[in-house]
């Protein structure tokens, strides 16, 4: 009966709101190789990924940037999509009827290294990563799900895909600090406008307070309209300077999509 509850309420909501259209579950099983955390006892953890959709003209979501210029499906609705990691308890029951939703750290999960006094580990597919198993005793069901567009394809990294505004072009600047001496590669946050190296500009200082000096069109390029590089090829960036990147940029993607696909609306049910 409860389970038909959520499932009506769900659907209902999905109705009025046009929130989570589908949900596909990749995995669900035991967490912690089965290990159980008190009176609560053992955990399931289910992973996968949802589907949904906005509309643009909801008072809720006009106030998302750029929602308004992104394409549209047949319903006349935003659609995107994210990944979505939950740990509860297997007898839902002996649970504490709280949800802890994380936000994740650019896709990486850091709740139960928070809580639980382990080394952070986004796979979480062993005993050991549930440490001293602090909010599973408790009885929490921990969420997390992608909210940051544009994150690498990773394995364990929690990405959101979200459609690109059209029709737009700015200029914008992006800021490198890589650690060590070995990137030689700088990713652009937006996609650039044109690859002509005399419409950007690449500046680099040792220190923030410094003034900083201009890298010479001779020695970088763009390696695509998404990437920089140093020239010669194979020329690694500068470890601890600050490489600064003036570009236009164009069609950015609706970040603010982020926001709303963790509302209560668009939660999915499960």
């Amino acid at each position: 009966m409860r389970r038909s509850f959520v499932l009506l309420a769900s659907t209902l909501c999905l109705a009025a709101h046009a929130g989570v259209t589908r949900i596909e579950v990749t995995s669900s099983g035991p967490f912690a190789d089965g290990k159980t955390f008190g009176e609560v006892g053992a955990y399931t953890r289910i992973t996968g990924r949802f589907y949904g959709e906005l509309d643009p003209a909801l008072p809720a979501n006009r106030t998302i940037v750029d929602l308004s210029r992104a394409p549209r499906n047949a319903r006349g609705r935003v659609e995107y999509s994210a990944d979505f990691d939950i740990l509860r308890p297997a007898d839902a029951k002996k649970g504490n009827g709280t949800l802890f939703y994380d936000v994740n750290n650019r896709g990486n999960k850091r709740l139960v290294h928070n809580f639980n006094d382990v080394v952070p580990n986004n796979a979480l597919d062993r005993a050991e990563h549930a440490g001293d198993g602090f909010l599973m005793r408790h009885g929490f069901t921990v969420v997390w799900s992608g909210w940051i567009p544009g994150l690498p394809k990773q394995p364990n990294l929690l990405r959101l895909e979200v459609p690109n505004a059209q029709g737009i072009e700015q200029p914008v600047w992006d800021e490198f600090l890589f650690n060590d001496g070995r990137q030689l590669s700088a990713r652009l946050t937006f996609s650039s406008a044109t690859t002509d190296k005399s419409k950007a500009r690449l500046t680099v200082r040792d220190r923030n307070e410094d003034s900083p000096s201009v890298v010479h069109a001779g020695a970088w390029e763009f390696a695509d309209g998404n990437t920089i590089r140093l020239l010669p090829e194979g020329t690694p960036f500068r470890a601890g300077a600050l490489y600064q990147l003036a570009y236009r940029a164009k069609n950015p993607p609706v970040a603010g999509i982020g926001f709303a696909d963790a509302r209560p609306d668009r939660v999915p049910a499960l």
